[in-house]
Formats: structure tokens, C-alpha cells, sequence
């Protein structure tokens, strides 16, 4: 059991306070592997600007300040298959927010793993209404502890866009080896490549007074 509370804030160079927050927290850990955080977050935001925060919701210039929760747990990772989520629910700049991020994970010892997740996010501000989700699929597999494949797959249903990052990596020491990376951007709506990039580093570490 390990409950705690932290405050921390961000000003710009002219004194104005931009953003802060305020966590209390009580961390739950079980000896199964079990875990639960209910949280207690006020959460400030000062805009200098208009904030447009989704496409035709501007937020006007201001100061906003409000309480939300913020739920988080997940199963025994340990296990084969494990469950985890966060909820947040109470006040988002000059609304309210109702984020809900469930996930699953699928391990094979330590040689593959693979996470579904997605995250619903329903805001309702004086300016406007939306809901918002994103959802990705994230998965590595370990040839030994030198190389490993990663993917990931994305999907925003803000801008209708897929979006894939395929990583190899032969690490030889600590940040170097070979790294071979794949981007690639779809729009759903522009049937074709919004972004797409191919990149090959490889790094070494030498002692020049040996």
C-alpha cells in the first residue's frame, strides 16, 4: 500500500503559469500480481490563445481549473494473458472529460508479447462536443536479448488515419548496433500514403586511447 501525493507547475518566461497539477494517489499491489490506483488529480491550464482541441472546438483564452479521477489497474502481468484499464472522468479545460483505456496483452515467456488497446475519449465543453478514439496494436518478439523485432499499428479516428512503425534492432552494446525502421502514414479519406519513411542507423562505440 503506498499512497502519496505530488503538485508540480509549469510558467512561461513572463511569469504566466501555463499548466499544474495536483496528484493524490494510493497504490495497490497484491502478492498475485494484482493492481489498483484510484487517484484524486486537480488539474490547471492557462491559455494565452485560442486552443483549438478538436477541429471546430476552440477553447477561448483563460484560466481553467477542475477536479477529475483517475482510475488505473491491470491483472498479473506474470500470466500468459493480462487486463488492464484507466478511467478519467471530471473536469477537461472549460468541460468535462470521460477517458475509458482498456487493453490486453498476450505474452509467450519472454520471447513475445502483444497489446491490444484503445482509448474512448468523450469531452463535453460549452464550445463544443466530441469523442475521440484511438486504438493500436503493439507487438515485439525477442530472437535473444541482443535482437528483437517491434511493430506498431495505430488507428486515429480524428483525422481517419493508419499509421505503422515496424523497428529491427541488433544491439551490440548499450545504444549501439544496427537499427532498421519502417514509418508509413495511410489516409482513409486521401486512399494513400499521408507519410512513409525507410531508415537504416548503425552506431558503434570505440575507445580511441586503446
Amino acid at each position: 500500500l503506498r499512497p502519496h501525493a505530488t503538485y508540480e507547475s509549469f510558467w512561461n518566461f513572463d511569469g504566466f503559469k501555463e499548466t499544474g497539477t495536483v496528484h493524490m494517489d494510493v497504490h495497490m499491489d497484491w502478492e498475485n500480481g494484482n493492481f489498483f490506483s484510484p487517484a484524486v488529480n486537480q488539474q490547471y491550464e492557462g491559455l494565452l490563445e485560442p486552443f483549438e482541441v478538436y477541429p471546430g472546438v476552440i477553447v477561448p483564452p483563460g484560466q481553467y481549473a477542475g477536479f477529475h479521477t483517475a482510475f488505473a489497474g491491470n491483472s498479473d502481468r506474470r500470466k500468459a494473458l493480462s487486463a488492464s484499464g484507466n478511467w478519467n472522468y471530471g473536469a477537461f479545460l472549460s468541460g468535462n472529460q470521460n477517458v475509458i483505456v482498456p487493453s490486453v496483452t498476450y505474452r509467450s515467456g519472454g520471447t513475445f508479447s502483444a497489446t491490444l488497446r484503445w482509448q474512448r475519449s468523450d469531452i463535453d465543453l460549452p464550445q463544443g462536443a466530441f469523442v475521440a478514439n484511438l486504438g493500436s496494436l503493439r507487438a515485439t518478439y525477442n530472437f535473444n536479448t541482443l535482437v528483437n523485432l517491434q511493430g506498431l499499428i495505430q488507428y486515429n479516428d480524428r483525422n481517419e488515419r493508419w499509421s505503422t512503425n515496424i523497428r529491427f534492432n541488433w544491439q551490440q552494446t548499450a545504444a549501439t548496433g544496427l537499427y532498421v525502421v519502417y514509418n508509413d502514414t495511410e489516409s482513409i479519406d486521401g486512399l494513400g500514403p499521408v507519410n512513409r519513411a525507410f531508415i537504416v542507423k548503425y552506431s558503434y562505440l570505440f575507445d580511441v586511447l586503446q
